[in-house]
């Protein structure tokens, strides 16, 4: 790939409102690079009703010119629902895309919104809860404990979720932390499937929220899992491809692996280690291209994780590092 710098000192940014924050909390156009706004600490910009929202560290909201935004502290906004908290008086809220109130709660009712549900559960949880924001009175709940537990080595440990990854036909699709995939039924909180040994920790994506096919890169494995009937379908081992592109004969012991992967536009760019970004077809099942930085370590320099900060607009990727540098790779072989 070839790659060039476009600019530095940038703490965030976001290619579908076309902003990104500087290190002195400048608010930049991503194509002009000209300075729009500055607003003190801030750290996250999200599009709210085509009006620019900028969140502080604490994730205070502020409009861009007309000061706060609320007074609550946002968590998320999928759109038309905005879920924030307040802190004196403690309670959360969710408000529409009209800023009606919908729901409010002294207590934590989820952070992870998909669709018209909010849902709880990820972590220590030992619940899942699941609320319909469109039909408040439709609330669901699943008792993780009554999975049991599973072996890490010599200790048991109780199932916890990873991610809720979508919702498909009534149906959450739920990574857990030993592998396994739990299939839920939204409505009735009652279990569809559970694939014990998918072996699939994190990381399932669908092109489009109709579609029941899963798909997802992580490890040395490719699979695709099919809600419908709960089934991996399809599973690709790319060990031999990784092993190429790191340089590692089949004598030498393999650690390497991949340990976070996106999905953009039916490819996935994912990352092996902390300097590195690869391309894989899965309708190829090929790494088609690949591209490792040459950063300096001892300024602690590496890509930054998460998937705000390796994000894609047509067929152009954009990254960002830990010392502010915002990258944009174009893969010749993808024009091809």
């Amino acid at each position: 790939m070839k790659y060039r710098i476009i600019q530095t000192g940038i703490n965030f940014f976001d290619l579908e409102i076309n902003l990104m924050i500087s290190n002195r909390k400048n608010i930049l156009s991503i194509d002009t690079h000209l300075e729009l706004t500055s607003i003190e600490d801030a750290s996250k910009i999200l599009s709210f009703n085509n009006e620019v929202v900028v969140l502080d560290s604490l994730n205070n909201g502020f409009l861009v010119g007309n000061g706060k935004f609320l007074q609550e502290r946002i968590l998320s906004y999928v759109n038309p629902f905005l879920l924030v908290y307040n802190k004196n008086p403690q309670y959360y809220a969710v408000y529409n895309k009209n800023l009606e109130l919908i729901l409010k709660d002294v207590h934590n009712f989820g952070r992870t919104l998909i669709s018209s549900y909010i849902i709880d559960g990820i972590g220590a949880s030992s619940n899942i809860r699941i609320s319909n924001l469109n039909e408040l009175e439709k609330t669901s709940a699943f008792p993780l404990y009554s999975l049991g537990t599973w072996p890490d080595g010599a200790v048991e440990k109780p199932y916890q979720v990873n991610e809720f990854c979508g919702i498909y036909n009534k149906t959450l699709v739920c990574t857990l932390n030993s592998g396994a995939v739990l299939l839920l039924d939204i409505e009735k909180g009652e279990i569809v499937k559970f694939i014990e040994n998918a072996k699939f920790p994190r990381m399932l994506y669908v092109d489009n929220e109709n579609e029941n096919i899963y798909k997802g890169l992580f490890g040395r494995r490719y699979i695709e899992l099919d809600v419908n009937i709960g089934v991996i379908t399809r599973e690709v081992i790319i060990e031999d491809q990784l092993r190429k592109l790191k340089g590692i004969n089949d004598e030498t012991v393999f650690w390497a692996s991949i340990g976070r992967s996106y999905l953009y536009d039916g490819l996935f760019y994912f990352g092996i280690e902390t300097n590195d970004i690869g391309i894989f077809d899965p309708v190829s099942a090929k790494v088609v291209d690949y591209h490792e930085f040459e950063f300096d370590k001892s300024k602690g320099q590496q890509l930054k994780g998460g998937k705000e900060n390796l994000q894609v607009k047509d067929g152009i990727i954009y990254c960002l590092d830990t010392l502010g540098n915002l990258y944009e790779l174009e893969s010749e072989k993808l024009k091809s």
